[in-house]
């Protein structure tokens, strides 16, 4: 076997013995079993014989690693099929976010509070919703955030600033929570619009 292979990478039967540490003799003397197992054969006619079984060989392991890949994908498919539904019927506005700040997907519920269709969500950046003068402070928290990401309310009372898809502000509690799906780890965020109590004016 291990002579063929070298004989296959183009070595003469004088390197397949340096190679194999055997004298050129010895070398003969594996062409003859080798002859008697396969066929009376020449050496190159072996050769390409040997080649083309190896290349089948590893034709049927490419071909069952893209099976294995295309049976993951489908699987993966469907887990985000099942968690864009289960989205879709939750009661309250959530969106999902990767760790880097990208918007995987959002439920009609978000779309509605945040002034935006549930297509737009897709590959937007989180920070689209965070008001201008405080996106440094933002990304420094989901930064320090991801390293020990735990259950997590942010703006009890009257709430942090969100500017939705028109610019518009509102204030909401935002609930951050992290899970792990088959697409890595994601952040729910979950935001519950709160109506601030009017300024009184002494």
């Amino acid at each position: 076997h291990r002579v063929l292979e070298l004989a296959t990478e183009g070595h003469t039967d004088n390197g397949i013995a340096h190679k194999l540490g055997i004298s050129p003799t010895t070398v003969v003397t594996y062409w003859g079993r080798i002859r008697a197992k396969l066929g009376q054969h020449s050496r190159p006619e072996l050769v390409a014989a040997f080649a083309c079984r190896k290349a089948n060989q590893e034709l049927e392991v490419l071909n069952a690693k893209i099976q294995e890949q295309a049976s993951l994908e489908t699987e993966l498919l469907h887990d985000v099929e099942r968690l864009v539904t289960l989205l879709s019927y939750a009661p309250e506005a959530i969106i999902i976010v990767s760790p880097d700040g990208v918007i995987q997907s959002g439920n009609h519920q978000a779309a509605e509070v945040l002034g935006c269709e549930v297509s737009d969500f897709p590959g937007l950046r989180v920070g689209r919703f965070i008001p201008p003068a405080i996106h440094d402070e933002h990304k420094k928290f989901r930064e320090e955030y991801m390293k020990s990401p735990t259950r997590l309310a942010v703006g009890h009372g009257a709430g942090v600033e969100i500017v939705n898809f028109r610019g518009e502000r509102l204030f909401g509690v935002v609930s951050l929570n992290l899970a792990k799906t088959s697409l890595g780890e994601q952040i729910v965020v979950v935001i519950r619009p709160i109506v601030p109590p009017p300024v009184q004016i002494l």
